[in-house]
């Protein structure tokens, strides 16, 4: 977890053309709350919390590098997070629960939601509308 925690850290330090201004308050306020709020969540449901915090970390991860409304953000952050994920020593299956499940369907669109206890942490931290 260190090693993906320093990963993404560094991540957000970096500065490029395609990245818009607020990827800077993004680093410094948001991910490690939505890290630390999925956690809780997780720890609440009895859920891996690692793969629930790494999940929260990754959630939107492409914000580093390019803008959010860019039509590549969804598709760059789930690639992004499955490299990042690999590098710090993640398996296979914790990747699949946390990138196919948790990341890619945190935000519950066309009526999609999480199976796993990780993906529903990660949904409870920005809940759908009801």
């Amino acid at each position: 977890m260190e090693i993906l925690e320093q990963a993404i850290t560094e991540l957000y330090k970096k500065t490029g053309p395609n990245r818009t201004a607020w990827a800077d308050w993004l680093g410094a306020n948001h991910i490690f709350l939505v890290a630390d709020t999925a956690t809780q969540l997780a720890r609440r449901y009895n859920a891996n919390e690692e793969l629930a915090r790494a999940g929260g970390m990754l959630h939107d991860v492409a914000d580093a590098v390019m803008s959010r409304f860019d039509p590549e953000h969804g598709e760059e952050s789930l690639k992004s997070a499955r490299i990042l994920m690999r590098q710090a020593g993640f398996s296979d299956k914790e990747i699949r629960i946390t990138v196919d499940d948790a990341i890619r369907l945190h935000s519950c669109h066309d009526g999609q939601l999480p199976e796993s206890l990780e993906g529903k942490s990660l949904e409870e931290v920005n809940p759908s509308p009801a």
